[in-house]
């Protein structure tokens, strides 16, 4: 809270001022000169100065002159013995919201001085404004060039660029020191810290918050933003288990949209002044939003065409790799490499159905056992299980597996019938696979399916031929056994 300043050079004057105004609760602070009330104000939160006129080296206009010229919000109240219109017409022309005579009477000081710091408290608060609208438009901008620039927006979670650069935007804005974005993961319907500052960085990165729950799920789910002024206080939430955390009890979240489409939310903590959010900040922080919401928006559907483009690239790689290479298992070496980098997999494995084994075969497995992951089994019996599922009824799984890991499975058909399935796998601590890159899986699988063709023809075509070098062999042992006889 702002203070008052008291600058006369009469102690007894100073001691009467100060009584009245603490009385009345107000924060005081006194000075005998000029000079030490320029220091002052330069050293604390003063919002206003009751200033005697008549003071020696320094007079009462020199100071207002130079305090007004400084610190152009605080706000002086002139008070003096003397009567004279023309100097009081002096003090106010160089900025003084009131004067007053001596003697000072308690009601029109303690009048004053609130006039006063009311005043202040309107002129910091439109400053802010000011400032913040400066600083905003000047945040969009630096988001527009962000979102034109040669980025690879692979996914949302993986430009941190973006999200750390939103963050500090909005702490400078909103000036506070905690800010925290936290995206929804569409695999497990709950929101994750994507980036944070100002918090324990470990402890933050396993969070986990269902949609509806506390703040941040509440915003999620339902979509509108949300001021808390006192979490103790508010009917509406529990306390927060990660409350320590905090120097403050206030909080406002906002959602950020793609359509129509909930994708994350944005809290704000602890302002710098330590005082409760109010509804300007929240407005603020929507307004940013919307503009936040709009620059995924557009880094999304540019990482939709590069995937695209990638899926035509992996698509077309895996036809090259049909057509040159003939023995299955350089084909499918070189397949199965193709494919886990194309959806930037930790582990592809390939089964197909054997009918000796009355089983599915894993006839490949390309990169490790990620985090999380099930290991890849020689083979695959059933009837339970996502894979024996897959490859049974023809229905893609797309999901975490026991352990937590991503994965995604997809059947291989041939004219309808099951032949086997593929399994792709990233570690637990991996982005969920996005939409397009379940689709170009699909598509991988249908390639899959071809080259599973290719190598039971390749197979077939080997057999017919040792048949018939072997039906040939036999025909020239029949034809040597006649001519003996």
């Amino acid at each position: 809270m702002a203070k008052v300043l008291i600058c006369d050079d009469e102690a007894f004057f100073r001691d009467a001022v100060s009584d009245i105004l603490r009385n009345e609760g107000f924060q005081v602070l006194v000075t005998d000169s000029g000079a030490k009330a320029l220091e002052t104000i330069e050293t604390h939160d003063v919002g206003a100065v009751v200033l005697d006129l008549i003071m020696p080296e320094m007079d009462g206009l020199k100071t207002l002159g130079r305090i007004k010229a400084e610190h152009p919000d605080v706000q002086v109240v002139m008070f003096t013995a003397q009567s004279d219109e023309e100097v009081i017409l002096n003090a106010l022309r160089a900025g003084a919201i009131d004067y007053l005579a001596k003697p000072i009477h308690a009601e029109e000081l303690t009048l004053s001085v609130r006039k006063a710091m009311a005043a202040f408290d309107l002129h910091t608060e439109n400053r802010r404004k000011v400032t913040q609208l400066k600083t905003l438009v000047n945040s969009a901008r630096k988001l527009s060039e962000i979102s034109e620039g040669e980025l690879a927006y692979e996914s949302l979670t993986e430009n941190i660029v973006l999200l750390q650069t939103t963050m500090d935007l909005i702490a400078e804005i909103l000036e506070v020191e905690r800010v925290s974005i936290l995206l929804l993961d569409p695999s497990t319907r709950e929101l994750r810290v994507a980036v944070a500052n100002g918090m324990n960085l470990d402890t933050m990165s396993t969070i986990r918050v269902a949609l509806g729950e506390g703040i941040a799920g509440t915003v999620a789910q339902e979509g509108a933003p949300i001021l808390v002024e006192n979490i103790d206080t508010d009917e509406r939430f529990e306390r927060s288990r990660y409350a320590e955390q905090y120097a403050t009890k206030s909080f406002i979240c906002a959602s950020l949209r793609i359509g129509n489409r909930v994708v994350g939310v944005i809290n704000a903590n602890d302002k710098r002044n330590r005082e409760s959010f109010t509804e300007n900040d929240l407005a603020l922080l929507v307004t940013f939003s919307y503009q936040i919401s709009l620059t995924l928006e557009n880094a999304l559907i540019d990482s939709e065409r590069l995937r695209a483009v990638k899926s035509v690239e992996a698509t077309r790689a895996l036809a090259d790799i049909l057509q040159a290479e003939v023995e299955p298992q350089s084909m499918y070496e070189k397949m199965g490499t193709t494919a886990r980098e194309a959806l930037r997999a930790d582990q592809v494995c390939l089964y197909r159905w054997d009918v000796d084994m009355n089983a599915l075969r894993r006839d490949g497995v390309w990169g490790d056992t990620p985090a999380g992951a099930e290991p890849a089994a020689e083979k695959i019996e059933g009837p339970e299980g996502a894979l024996w599922a897959a490859y049974e009824r023809g229905e893609a799984f797309a999901g975490e597996e026991a352990g937590g890991a991503r994965c995604i499975i997809e059947p291989l058909r041939l004219r309808g019938k099951p032949v086997g399935a593929i399994r792709i796998v990233r570690a637990d601590t991996g982005e969920a696979f996005g939409p397009s890159e379940t689709s170009m899986a699909g598509t991988v699988a249908q390639m899959w399916s071809l080259g599973v063709k290719n190598a039971w023809l390749y197979q077939s075509l080997n057999r017919a031929v040792d048949d018939v070098a072997r039906t040939e062999r036999d025909m020239m042992v029949l034809k040597g056994e006649l001519k003996q006889d």
